[in-house]
């Protein structure tokens, strides 16, 4: 594996790469400043399969250089690795908002950075990146239901504000301290509708739907420390960090409000309306080894019983007209 060391840290950059070596990796490449390593990183022949980035670097911090990064087409994908002495949340969350895979705090365990790159590797190796989309690179006039991806798949809408990979949603909640913990609030938003969407849209117009969701709960919350992930069937998990979020159920009527404002549902207006079921949020298993499983498998429940309610309301009220009819 091809990795970028960029630190401005002469001892780091002594010293990883022993590191680095020790743990099987011997293809790395150094550079002091964030400038340095875009250079390095237009000059290359070959691509680097994965950053690792420090943060606290002189004219260019690590997190402007991972977003940058993330513009390169050629490096959508690729796993970035923060390695860093800062662990506060407006780091941790600044970092993987910008598009950063996992986060590392100094010190660090030695085990832990072979670990993570092994991790890494294997995400690099995955099909993960058929699951990528961008909708503006689609074809306006694509077969309507005829997509390269299951309706179940985690597909995730490039280009998309606050909107991470699953894969890096768990690390984040993984990083969060106890002191965070307690201040941290995991929802989950679904499309009510997104099979019916799946199978009357082409891929541009369904990824703009997911877009246009993620955008709707973005600027509903009004949350600066809140990241999202799309997970699979319609389905977002979100996560905030100590900033109150609109209470419940006012945020789903907030987030509605929004998805109906977007010019993707005007689009679709005469032929079907775009609603969204928003559950109850929750505070995360304090379980660290099964926090992530735990936490997003009891945000899902709440969404998804949040849905059936509403489906009871609405057969309650339409039998209700029947009796009067």
């Amino acid at each position: 594996m091809n990795i970028l060391l960029v630190d401005d840290s002469a001892f780091m950059l002594d010293f990883l790469p022993v590191i680095l070596e020790q743990a099987g990796y011997c293809e790395v490449s150094l550079a002091d400043t964030g400038a340095a390593a875009l250079n390095m990183i237009a000059a290359a022949e070959q691509k680097y399969d994965c950053f690792l980035l420090d943060i606290d670097m002189p004219k260019m911090d690590g997190i402007t250089l991972c977003r940058r990064i993330r513009e390169m087409e050629d490096y959508s994908t690729t796993p970035i690795i923060m390695l860093t002495q800062k662990s506060e949340i407006k780091f941790v969350e600044g970092a993987f908002a910008a598009g950063a895979n996992d986060y590392i705090t100094k010190p660090f365990d030695i085990k832990e950075i072979g670990n993570r790159l092994r991790v890494a590797d294997r995400m690099k190796q995955s099909t993960f990146d058929a699951l990528l989309v961008e909708p503006g690179e689609l074809p306006e006039d694509g077969d309507k239901g005829v997509h390269n991806f299951a309706l179940e798949d985690a597909v995730h809408v490039i280009k998309t504000e606050r909107l991470v990979t699953s894969f890096s949603l768990g690390n984040y909640l993984s990083k969060l301290s106890r002191t965070q913990l307690n201040e941290c609030q995991i929802f989950a938003v679904r499309v009510d509708n997104i099979e019916n969407l799946y199978n009357s849209c082409n891929s541009r117009d369904f990824a703009s739907v997911l877009s246009a969701v993620n955008t709707a709960i973005v600027e509903a919350s009004k949350c600066p420390k809140l990241l999202v992930s799309h997970v699979g069937n319609g389905t977002f998990l979100c996560i905030s960090v100590g900033d109150s979020l609109p209470l419940w159920p006012q945020s789903e009527v907030l987030i509605q409000e929004h998805v109906d404002n977007s010019s993707v549902a005007k689009k679709f207006a005469d032929e079907m309306m775009i609603t969204i079921s928003v559950g109850k949020s929750i505070l995360p298993s304090s379980s660290r080894n099964q926090r992530v499983m735990l936490s997003f498998d009891r945000a899902i429940q709440r969404v998804a019983a949040r849905q059936q309610a509403k489906l009871k309301s609405v057969a309650r009220d339409a039998s209700r007209l029947t009796v009067v009819y």
